[in-house]
């Protein structure tokens, strides 16, 4: 028998992007992700932001990077019953990830695609270590 997830992407829109198109080898390009969150203990509503930047260093410069793509997107998700926000399960965090990324991904090559450009294709990628961050950066709105 299969039980019903206890909780589902509702919704989701990329609110701000940005894009330069590419200077350097796609090999020297390095990217990140900047979760955070809210939950709305009454609604049982998670809303979940990622800030994904991909970069690559300036020339002659370490420590400065220049910004080639930056998404933001935000993703909310509605449990089956509100729950309060210390019984969150842990795998909550690394699933709302995981179910979000697809759309990040596809949204970059489509933009790079679209702008007539090499494509930025997005790999595959574990996104486990993006969990405490996300758990970290969550707020709980009564």
């Amino acid at each position: 028998m299969v039980s019903k997830a206890s909780f589902s992407l509702v919704n989701y829109t990329i609110p701000s992007f940005s894009f330069l198109q590419l200077k350097k080898d796609m090999a020297s390009i390095s990217v990140s992700f900047d979760p955070s969150g809210k939950y709305y203990q009454k609604e049982g509503r998670f809303d979940l932001k990622i800030i994904f930047s991909a970069f690559y260093d300036k020339e002659g410069s370490v420590d400065e990077k220049e910004s080639l793509i930056n998404v933001a997107i935000e993703g909310v998700f509605m449990f089956s019953e509100p729950l309060k926000f210390t019984d969150l399960p842990t795998y909550f965090y690394q699933n709302s990830i995981a179910i979000i990324f697809p759309y990040i991904r596809a949204f970059v090559t489509s933009l790079t695609a679209i702008a007539n450009v090499n494509p930025f294709i997005l790999p595959t990628m574990n996104l486990m270590a993006l969990e405490e961050p996300l758990r970290t950066h969550t707020k709980c709105i009564d």
